[in-house]
């Protein structure tokens, strides 16, 4: 799952058909100080991404594989981050689900 990128998602454990769509959280916003959450939320099978503390995006209906990693693309603005341990999610999230197809990047 790669969100964000350039405001797109890619959603790898999706059918292949349904590539690259339009998503609505681009963190070309992000200013420095910025607190950047990721959820996993097994339970709910979707991942939440927050920015301080505002839910920007939910990715709902994942089938989640046992393992997963998380990734930090630093190319572009960003000069570094802070990984914060035992972070604790907001406590109303605004649902956002991104449209299945909705926009295809060109390959």
């Amino acid at each position: 799952l790669v969100v964000g990128y350039w405001g797109q998602l890619w959603n790898g454990l999706a059918d292949a058909s349904e590539g690259w769509s339009d998503c609505d959280w681009n963190p070309r916003d992000l200013q420095v100080g910025d607190q950047v959450g990721l959820l996993v939320d097994r339970g709910k099978r979707c991942v939440v991404v927050n920015v301080n503390g505002t839910t920007q995006i939910t990715i709902p209906d994942l089938d989640l594989p046992h393992e997963v990693f998380g990734c930090v693309d630093l190319t572009g603005s960003a000069d570094g981050i802070e990984v914060v341990a035992h972070a604790a999610p907001p406590q109303r999230p605004k649902l956002s689900f991104p449209q299945p197809g909705a926009s295809k990047r060109a390959a």
